[in-house]
């Protein structure tokens, strides 16, 4: 059983805050410029305990989404002042992403001579966000502009390759030192993971590297390819000004293919199947069972909870047995776990709320799968979550403390009208800016713009095709 990731991020102070483990409301922190001591996301092993921090909030107050009930106070002059400026849009209508994706290089850009033939290269292609992400670009990027055609791993352990026939182009093995004869037939080249110099070569391909995550593994890898590296993607602004410094770079927000949040079953025989009663209130996660992820906080967080709140675990990794012994001390008979990669719909609706408590994250794909799915998202101040989640307006930012995530889920059960308001607010942002068709497209236009301009020879020595840093 694996869950997914809490990312949080605090736009506001909360109308009722969120307490801390010491049971008072906690000031703001900065985050700091790198989460020390991180590892590589796709390795599933042992990780230092981390700090999850929370970054200032820009004010924003929070409203009734036009739910009947609201756990907090809203002025009749606020509400009057929404109403003027609202023009009849939702929240998440007028909220925008803070990535900037209006820079010349994202422009529509006409059809290349011919399709742009590109490989992605990297250390793991296993299940998990980079699967998903090179997924998305597979399917939803436009033949006649740029194709995705192999993967290459420069590992060559079994569990970083995907399992067969999963993928819709060839992965195959390539070590590091043949990367330069196996790349340079293709003409994009989108990296990520690995230092790059003398591996990648300067003429011929465009390279790219891909920033999946704000670590200083990230940074590390950047800083070890800056020989090889033409232009870097940032999949959040959050990594962009955390790793990307000194490096021309065009933020991309991550997409999620909706086709795998299917149903194939009613969510109330879901939950029967599972153990969980209709008046039970479920927690669910969805992700790797791994260190970095906390989910023994949401075990934590339930144990503090009445009865009638239950956990439900969705995924796999190294940690399941540990996290099962856990829930079955703390937890006896009101957790599930299981695995699933298909039809994760069937899950997500099974929950009353979704929670993300990870200590870090590179983007955090089951933040917009919940969405989407239209269940709240609870989630700690990590990957994607400033620019996604707007505290009490389409989600919930918590602390990275079992008590706080337990005060957030206490709020949602108690107040269901609110709590449908930040689905539905959520679900409308998800649909129209966090759809892997929508990622792909910017993808296409980005790559064409960059090819273009290396081909002609018209780039000036250092100049920078990103946003302004």
């Amino acid at each position: 059983m694996t869950d997914y990731d809490f990312s949080c991020d605090a736009f506001s102070q909360p109308p009722i805050p969120l307490r801390s483990a010491t049971g008072r409301g906690s000031a703001p922190r900065r985050p700091a410029a790198f989460i020390q001591n991180d590892y590589p996301e796709f390795i599933d092993g042992d990780y230092p305990e981390l700090k999850s921090q929370r970054s200032g909030g820009t004010g924003y107050d929070a409203q009734m989404l036009g739910a009947s009930e609201y756990p907090g106070t809203v002025y009749k002059d606020q509400q009057k002042q929404r109403q003027n400026s609202s023009d009849g849009r939702s929240q998440s209508q007028q909220f925008q992403p803070t990535s900037q994706i209006d820079d010349d290089v994202l422009k529509q850009s006409a059809l290349p001579d011919k399709p742009l033939n590109m490989v992605c290269v990297g250390p793991s292609f296993q299940v998990g966000g980079v699967h998903q992400h090179t997924l998305g670009l597979a399917r939803f990027l436009n033949p006649d502009r740029v194709r995705l055609t192999r993967c290459f791993v420069t590992s060559e352990r079994p569990e970083h390759f995907p399992e067969p026939g999963t993928f819709p182009v060839p992965v195959e093995y390539c070590s590091m030192e043949n990367l330069p004869e196996r790349t340079a037939e293709y003409d994009v080249i989108l990296a990520w993971g690995e230092g790059y110099n003398g591996r990648l070569k300067s003429s011929g391909p465009l390279r790219v590297f891909l920033a999946h995550g704000e670590s200083l593994w990230t940074r590390k890898g950047l800083e070890e390819s800056d020989q090889a590296v033409d232009h870097v993607i940032a999949v959040s602004a959050r990594v962009r000004s955390r790793v990307c410094e000194g490096f021309p770079t065009t933020t991309i927000l991550n997409g999620v293919d909706s086709s795998r949040l299917g149903q194939t079953r009613p969510a109330d025989e879901v939950r029967r199947q599972l153990g969980f009663d209709r008046d039970d209130f479920v927690i669910g996660s969805v992700g790797r069972f791994t260190r970095e992820k906390q989910m023994n906080l949401l075990i934590e967080a339930v144990a503090q909870l009445p009865q009638q709140f239950k956990l439900l675990l969705v995924g796999s990794g190294r940690r399941e047995d540990e996290l099962m012994r856990l829930a079955n001390e703390r937890i006896p008979g009101r957790h599930a776990f299981i695995a699933a990669h298909d039809y994760l719909g069937d899950y997500y609706r099974a929950m009353d709320a979704f929670g993300l408590v990870s200590a870090h994250e590179g983007f955090g794909l089951v933040i917009p799968e919940a969405m989407m799915c239209e269940r709240p998202v609870i989630a700690t101040n990590v990957g994607c979550v400033p620019e996604v989640i707007r505290d009490r307006i389409n989600g919930i930012v918590v602390e990275s403390t079992a008590e706080s995530i337990a005060e957030a889920a206490r709020i949602l059960q108690a107040h269901p009208n609110w709590a449908r308001g930040i689905a539905t607010e959520g679900q409308a942002f998800a649909t129209r800016h966090l759809h892997a068709m929508r990622m792909a497209q910017q993808y296409e236009n980005l790559i064409c713009n960059l090819h273009a301009r290396k081909n002609s020879d018209t780039r000036r020595d250092g100049a920078s095709y990103g946003v302004a840093r």
